[in-house]
């Protein structure tokens, strides 16, 4: 019985740990995606086809994270920071094409009107 507690003690011990590493793994490929991932072209690519540019970035996958970032880590990390950072990367290529987007109506709004007036 004595070993019993002793092992429930030790376990219970460990979960602020791994949920603390788990954290850690998010915020870490949060920066590391947004340190790597380059919204210019998606910029470019909202302003330069519009909707379809926008469409295009939110159905693509985003790129991978660097390997050699998790060798060595637990399984655990690598499964929260692989998927934190494909989220991230998604978010920052869609919110990218729809600012491309919005700026393409933008500069053709203020065209049509220098040209009408």
């Amino acid at each position: 019985m004595k070993n019993f507690i002793i092992l429930l003690v030790a376990l219970l011990m460990m979960v602020p740990v791994m949920a603390q590493d788990g954290l850690d793994a998010c915020t870490q490929a949060t920066m590391d995606a947004q340190a790597d991932q380059d919204g210019i072209g998606w910029m470019a690519a909202g302003f330069c086809c519009g909707a379809f540019g926008w469409g295009a970035a939110y159905v693509m996958d985003a790129d991978q994270p660097d390997a050699a970032r998790l060798l060595g880590k637990d399984v655990n990390y690598v499964t929260v920071y692989s998927q934190c950072y494909q989220e991230e990367g998604k978010e920052i290529q869609t919110s990218s094409a729809m600012k491309g987007c919005v700026a393409s109506v933008v500069f053709n709004l203020v065209m049509q009107v220098m040209a009408a007036g």
